[in-house]
């Protein structure tokens, strides 16, 4: 016989729990099915006696006052930590040295880009705007806009360190709205930018709370903060529970699951689907292979996560900083690395320095055919420029075949279709990190806009 509820949510992973959270917060009561046999999705931590590991999710920023909210509804306050003073500053890699950025005054004057360069990003102001409202890459948008340097020292590293992507790909309407209309609207992106400094000192609106913005995790690492709406919700969760299908079942749905080796059903009015791309549209291929096919087409490049350890006696690099990024140019196998143990100092002992590499993604796609071999490149390159010639006293790894959901050129048309999927069965909602915004902040946010949402229905 079918089980029966109201609300079901499909996936574990922290926009998942984030909605399970605030549905209880409002008032209503669900069911969450995870295939997996612990919560967080691609937020894992490790603890041992001597250190603190990340092998996913490392931190997130409150952009939004949600996410705040959630904390404090958890009662996580005193298990928050914030990035420290001492990670404010920012690397670039060039030419195989670090160039430290720290405000305006750096980037204007310091050795990142040439004079050439600044000059070119001052003419934008006469650069004429693109007619066409039709979507372009990042890289296309930067490069006509602001010059290829900028492409190639600013949002190379930043593409690769968001999303493993490459600026090349990745879509600028799905991206960067927010720019693109500068440039509508004011005809540059520097007039756009005085223009809303200007619009805002003019509406004088009453002042009203703003989130922090602030780099945050927990005490014991990110994964600390699914396990904690895991803990507190226990008996609405099913781990171990790979849904199969969904298919429309009279004025509700039905969900066929698999758990410990049998086939089980839910009868549920209402679903959030919360689960990555790549599995949700197996389980909505029987309610609509168009949605099935367009999710089909959301990337994910693989990324390996790589943590290490060493004596701090043995880095000769000032550890003053979040951490480095590399653009492409630079041609090395991993994409950047966090100094986790400057940015949150109770990662390991204070004699000790832990660093978390990021290898492959879009831009180096096929090192997981020679995992190990482009691990222990990535591990010399990485020692290389840190000045270490000491071996790590903890190395680990994690794999992630398909780590990010790229918002790439293709991205805009399929958003569409989730869009119309939704207008065509109102009871179902689309969530999780392909689908706006891949941020934690920005799954938070939508969290609770779907649970409010469901919060007023009968």
């Amino acid at each position: 016989m079918s089980e029966i509820q109201e609300i079901v949510i499909i996936g574990g992973g922290i926009s998942g729990l984030s909605t399970l959270a605030f549905l209880n917060k409002f008032g209503k009561k669900a069911i969450l099915l995870e295939k997996q046999l612990e919560p967080g999705g691609v937020m894992r931590s490790k603890k041992t006696a001597d250190h603190i590991l990340d092998f996913g999710s490392n931190s997130a920023i409150e952009k939004n006052l949600a996410v705040r909210e959630l904390i404090e509804f958890l009662e996580l306050e005193n298990e928050v930590m914030y990035a420290s003073r001492a990670s404010s500053k920012r690397y670039i890699l060039k030419n195989n040295k670090l160039q430290g950025l720290k405000g305006p005054i750096s980037i204007a004057f310091g050795g990142l880009f040439s004079w050439k360069a600044k000059f070119r990003v001052i003419k934008e102001i006469w650069i004429a705007p693109r007619m066409s409202q039709e979507d372009e890459s990042v890289a296309s948008f930067v490069e006509r806009r602001l010059g290829r340097e900028i492409v190639d020292y600013v949002f190379s590293p930043i593409i690769s360190g968001i999303y493993a992507g490459r600026p090349e790909e990745i879509s600028m309407k799905a991206n960067y709205p927010k720019m693109t209309a500068l440039e509508q609207n004011y005809g540059s992106i520097i007039k756009g930018a005085f223009g809303k400094m200007r619009e805002s000192m003019k509406n004088k609106a009453p002042k009203e709370p703003k989130p922090s913005k602030n780099i945050f995790s927990f005490k014991n690492g990110m994964q600390q903060f699914a396990q904690s709406i895991a803990n507190k919700y226990k008996e609405q969760i099913y781990f171990g529970a790979e849904v199969q299908k969904v298919e429309k079942y009279h004025n509700n749905y039905l969900i066929t699951y698999r758990t410990n080796n049998e086939t089980k059903t839910i009868t549920s009015k209402y679903i959030i689907s919360a689960a990555q791309a790549f599995v949700a549209k197996d389980y909505f291929s029987p309610l609509s292979q168009k949605l099935s096919l367009a999710l089909d087409k959301i990337y994910y490049p693989p990324v390996a996560i790589l943590n290490l350890i060493f004596n701090r006696s043995d880095i000769k690099q000032k550890l003053d900083s979040f951490g480095f990024l590399i653009p492409e140019k630079e041609r090395k196998k991993f994409l950047g690395a966090i100094w986790s143990s400057v940015v949150f100092p109770n990662r390991t002992s204070t004699d000790k320095a832990a660093f978390t590499l990021f290898v492959g993604g879009t831009v180096n796609k096929s090192f997981v055919n020679n995992l190990e071999d482009s691990l222990a490149i990535a591990k010399a390159e990485f020692m290389q420029i840190m000045g270490i010639s000491a071996q790590p006293l903890v190395e680990n790894h994690k794999l992630w075949e398909k780590a990010i959901p790229q918002y790439n050129l293709e991205y805009p048309p399929i958003f569409d279709a989730i869009q119309e999927f939704e207008k065509e069965h109102p009871q179902i909602i689309i969530s999780g990190n392909y689908y706006k915004g891949f941020a934690t902040g920005d799954c938070i946010q939508n969290a609770k806009d779907n649970a409010l949402k469901l919060s007023k229905l009968q």
